[in-house]
């Protein structure tokens, strides 16, 4: 074991170190007179590529076509004549709602739509467990719109923190509807709380609860996201398998062009990318909203997980990402399934999309000790993905900035025209998969992420010992501007000065070296004017549905 911690760790530096040899050194492939050349970077970027598609593909199809076999009597519903039975013959779940001062529309769309999959599945489902993040009085307007959902006999528990010893279990085990509030400390607190009372009830009453499903305030599942979950814990009950994760997307994806990118990030993230990993078994992270977990594995890690600290101070968010690192250090496998669905909110402003990419960056990063000391539990394609993900994209905007500051208006042209075609070709992809036009466009959030997403990874490195959440509760959003919109700005002046010194300097060149850079440059142009009226005339068809 010592020995393959070892060779994967040798492995992260020997996928590494040569590209960064091969731009100090200025190494290539293949070149030629007229500047065209085959970087190192480019062939583990291929083959990568390639590894990933093919695996995403056989993941998702796998899952899809056993859909029909999986746990067949979930569908009969001549099952359902007999309550007790199908409750001694089902494992049952746990759905665990959290939120913090949440929109009260998003909240109770969020709610309605776990009833709606309690009524087609109540054999599956033991309890619906709300854990509201505070109870001051204007906290309680939640656990109002909870009560007013779930009618049916629901059950309201304030609570300072939770205690394990004065809990009351008694009632907690004769209701199915519970909402519990609790003092303001973060969502893993509120989770733990869940976690521990699912936890007590199983052991003292001995019930069939075997898995808890998470999800958050804003979220809208599925009718089906629990049936099919828990089809595929049972189906593949002999693989070792400890969380899944479902397929993400956004219900506000037309607000902005913000929202609208990031729905087709979301659909790569989940489709591609955790595709890929679910098929050796290693999703890196089981998305909050939309994940399921083996409740007995919970019960041996999650003091741990409640309990962490990084740099001396306990980690206050990260919470989805560390709970799936503490699975997969027990070597239990974590798969993901895209016939499991659900749709959440995202931020539909730059500042606000801004202040969620540095607390998702500051989470990758600590979690990746976490992770670089489990790599020889799994395979070595876990390997690949973390010096993929953590790596490669300092890598690739540092080459960029270097070409718009040193380079000529051919290189970046040249350059740009690269990263478009390998955009094209993952949009592509996802098009041919998914038959959803849009996801022609995914391209274009390359530039989302080089002038957000990279300047909140370098400042997520700054801050890293900071605690707070960052973005404000969705109840009564904080549109105050803080000091951390200095990066985002310093950042695209630092893109821009170095694409006007580069354009500067290049038309003393002949008009002709700047072809590469002219079709790259309208391409973005027509594609962002195309986006915006299309996202008018989205607006426009809902609120005519309205």
């Amino acid at each position: 074991m010592i020995y393959k911690k070892f060779l994967y760790k040798f492995i992260c530096v020997f996928l590494t170190v040569p590209i960064l040899l091969q731009y100090i050194l200025h190494w290539r492939i293949f070149y030629n007179d007229q500047h065209y050349s085959f970087s190192i970077y480019a062939i583990y970027l291929i083959v990568y590529l390639f590894i990933q598609f093919t695996f995403a593909y056989f993941n998702n199809k796998n899952y899809i076509n056993d859909c029909e076999k999986k746990f067949p009597f979930i569908k009969t519903k001549k099952n359902l004549e007999n309550n007790n039975l199908i409750t001694n013959h089902y494992k049952l779940v746990n759905i665990i709602i959290v939120g913090y001062k949440e929109n009260k529309e998003y909240y109770r769309n969020c709610l309605e739509s776990i009833k709606t999959c309690y009524i087609k599945n109540p054999h599956l489902i033991n309890k619906i467990i709300a854990v509201i993040d505070g109870n001051n009085e204007d906290d309680l307007y939640m656990m109002d719109i909870f009560n007013d959902v779930f009618t049916e006999s629901s059950c309201n528990i304030l609570l300072s923190d939770f205690d394990k010893d004065t809990f009351n279990l008694s009632l907690f085990n004769k209701n199915t509807f519970i909402c519990i509030s609790q003092n303001h400390n973060g969502k893993r607190e509120c989770m733990f709380t869940a976690f521990s009372t699912s936890i007590l009830e199983k052991e003292m009453y001995n019930n069939n609860t075997k898995y808890v499903f998470c999800t958050d305030s804003d979220t809208i599942i599925d009718k089906d996201c629990i049936k099919n979950m828990v089809s595929s814990f049972e189906h593949y009950k002999n693989k070792n398998i400890g969380s899944i994760c479902g397929n993400l997307s956004i219900f506000n994806k037309y607000d902005s062009f913000i929202s609208f990118l990031t729905n087709l990030r979301y659909w790569y993230a989940f489709n591609l990318e955790r595709a890929y990993q679910s098929y050796t078994g290693e999703v890196l992270c089981v998305s909050g909203p939309i994940g399921m977990y083996d409740i007995n594995l919970l019960t041996n890690i999650i003091d741990d997980w409640k309990n962490q600290t990084f740099l001396g101070n306990k980690c206050t968010y990260g919470d989805d990402r560390h709970l799936t690192n503490k699975i997969l250090e027990t070597s239990h496998k974590i798969i993901y399934i895209p016939n499991s669905s659900a749709k959440t909110e995202t931020p539909s402003d730059i500042y606000r999309f801004f202040k969620q990419q540095v607390r998702w960056n500051k989470s990758a990063f600590r979690e990746f000790f976490w992770t670089i000391d489990i790599i020889h539990k799994h395979s070595i394609f876990m390997t690949f993905n973390l010096i993929y993900m953590l790596f490669y994209p300092y890598i690739v905007i540092g080459y960029l900035l270097y070409i718009l500051w040193n380079g000529t208006i051919f290189s970046l042209g040249f350059y740009s025209t690269l990263l478009l075609g390998i955009g094209f070709i993952k949009s592509l992809y996802g098009y041919i998969l998914s038959k959803d036009p849009e996801n022609l466009l995914y391209f274009l959030y390359g530039i989302v992420y080089i002038c957000i997403v990279f300047p909140a990874k370098l400042w997520s490195l700054i801050t890293l010992k900071d605690n707070s959440w960052g973005t404000s509760s969705r109840k009564i959003l904080n549109k105050e501007i803080g000091i951390d919109v200095f990066p985002i700005i310093i950042w695209n002046l630092i893109l821009i000065g170095g694409l006007c010194k580069n354009i500067y300097y290049s038309l003393f060149l002949d008009f002709s070296e700047f072809y590469y850079f002219i079709i790259s440059s309208l391409i973005w142009i027509f594609s962002y004017i195309f986006i915006f009226f299309y996202i008018k005339y989205k607006n426009v068809s809902l609120n005519n549905l309205v």
